[in-house]
């Protein structure tokens, strides 16, 4: 198995691993899109407390984004239940601490592929980042879009670009904790996911330095996104 990088923010080794492990699975559910593990159900909702601090809220999310995984890579397309997930993101995102505002952003600066975003502490980048996710597999997988004619072709246009705006988001977040930061890995998992809907080649070359530098830093497996990224983009 793959051994991920601990975050910064856990507290004793168990509780470290535990996390640690989710993430991990998370990742594989993301990538491979596969189901959630179901031993992981119990474990996800006896954590689910109330928040106290920016590592609270940040691992609140993963906990919702692990509940969307579970959701949109099985059988399961309730319209009552994507309802609730769509609400237990929205108040996160309402609710977070000001700490996860932004020190600094800038749109395309320089005419970068992505915007520049410092952020406080890792904790609240990862929180952001699983927030970001989150969104992304709800919009795709939302089962109240049209199933057919112009107007889902609309939709589903709309839907595009702000998927893509998300995994810039998520990309430019680790940007902006330096290539050292684990939230390398999270930028993958966006990748992954619709790096195949980006078109120019400034922007594919961006995504591959992601990718890359995950590689690189943590020896994360990387080569089956590029691999299928580079056959999508009608590179090989």
């Amino acid at each position: 198995m793959m051994d991920e990088p601990t975050g910064p923010f856990e507290g004793d080794l168990p509780e470290a691993a535990s996390w640690a492990n989710l993430r991990l699975e998370a990742y594989l559910a993301v990538v491979n899109q596969a189901p959630f593990p179901s031993y992981f159900d119990s474990l996800c909702a006896d954590k689910k407390g109330a928040p106290v601090d920016d590592k609270d809220w940040a691992n609140l999310m993963l906990l919702h984004l692990t509940d969307i995984i579970r959701y949109c890579f099985s059988d399961d397309k309730d319209t009552e239940h994507y309802a609730a997930l769509l609400k237990d993101t929205t108040i996160w995102s309402e609710t977070k601490p000001d700490s996860f505002d932004p020190i600094y952003t800038c749109d395309n600066p320089e005419k970068q592929v992505l915007p520049d975003i410092w952020l406080y502490s890792e904790p609240v980048a990862a929180g952001l980042q699983y927030y970001h996710l989150s969104r992304m597999l709800l919009m795709s997988h939302d089962p109240r879009l049209p199933k057919i004619g112009l107007a889902r072709n609309r939709t589903m246009k709309q839907i595009e670009v702000e998927m893509k705006n998300d995994t810039k988001i998520v990309c430019a977040i680790a940007a902006g904790m330096g290539e050292a930061s684990p939230t390398y890995l999270t930028a993958c998992m966006a990748i992954a996911l619709v790096g195949d809907l980006f078109d120019k080649r400034a922007e594919q070359d961006t995504l591959l330095c992601v990718l890359a530098n995950a590689t690189d830093r943590f020896g994360w497996p990387t080569s089956y996104i590029k691999d299928s990224l580079k056959k999508t983009w009608g590179w090989l």
